[in-house]
């Protein structure tokens, strides 16, 4: 039996689900084994993750079988982790599980292939360690700088052309959370009232309507008790507020004095 492993993290074209599931299926046709079903892992990292833990990768090591065959299109597809690489292969040589990988045309059960597989193991490793380092770094430079970084944003500012800006939209709805809090609220009414008031993020991530959670809620009372996360000077445009105060659900009018 055969079975076929895609891993999608890009929408290149050599590393799409179409492109790796139109070569699996083309070499067992060619080979003329029975093809069983295709695992595809999406969003699923072969560095971190071993491939036995992965959502698909997990269900593929499950139903493998002695004298089944695995076939992927590259070894970074399945692999990203030598530890990972060389810990799967040598179970599946032990369980007489036969694996091809489609961009390898040489006999990796052969001296040489072995041999060719721990360096491209290597090399894939080196690869995204390196590419982990890089972004550590680019992290490591806009955090000192007060430039956004990644997909989060503090409390209380917005991302606004590569700068932090203050939102004073946000920081009077956190002093409303304050005074009710202050009052003996619970936490639920006040995530109540905060929606009812039609009170919502300034900024969200697609498919989301930008409601204020109760763990939200939470977190904006305590940012508000902290005075706002600090953002470095420079990044910060006087006079020009990315969000102002808040009219209902509108944000319209002008910025918070003394914000």
């Amino acid at each position: 039996m055969l079975y076929g492993y895609a891993r999608v993290s890009t929408d290149t074209q050599d590393n799409s689900l179409e492109a790796q599931q139109e070569k699996i299926l083309a070499y067992a046709k060619s080979a003329g084994l029975e093809f069983a079903e295709l695992f595809v892992d999406r969003d699923q990292s072969a560095y971190r993750i071993p491939l036995h833990r992965r959502r698909e990768g997990k269900r593929l090591c499950d139903a493998l079988s002695p004298g089944d065959t695995v076939v992927f299109t590259k070894i970074d597809r399945c692999f990203r982790s030598l530890k990972d690489q060389v810990g799967t292969l040598a179970k599946w040589d032990e369980m007489g599980i036969l694996y091809t990988i489609l961009d390898l045309p040489i006999q990796l059960a052969s001296p040489y292939g072995r041999c060719t597989l721990g360096i491209l193991g290597t090399v894939s490793q080196l690869s995204s360690e390196l590419t982990g380092v890089r972004v550590r770094e680019v992290v490591a430079y806009l955090r000192a700088q007060g430039r956004p970084y990644g997909g989060g944003r503090p409390l209380g500012w917005v991302k606004v052309a590569r700068e932090y800006r203050p939102c004073y939209q946000e920081r009077e709805t956190a002093h409303q959370v304050a005074q009710m809090r202050s009052q003996g609220d619970s936490w639920a009414k006040i995530t109540l009232e905060v929606c009812k008031a039609g009170r919502r993020k300034p900024q969200t991530r697609a498919h989301s309507r930008g409601w204020y959670s109760l763990a939200d809620i939470r977190r904006l009372h305590w940012a508000e008790a902290a005075g706002f996360p600090a953002i470095p000077p420079r990044s910060v445009l006087a006079g020009q507020p990315a969000c102002s105060r808040a009219s209902g659900a509108s944000g319209a009018g002008q910025p918070a004095p003394g914000a």
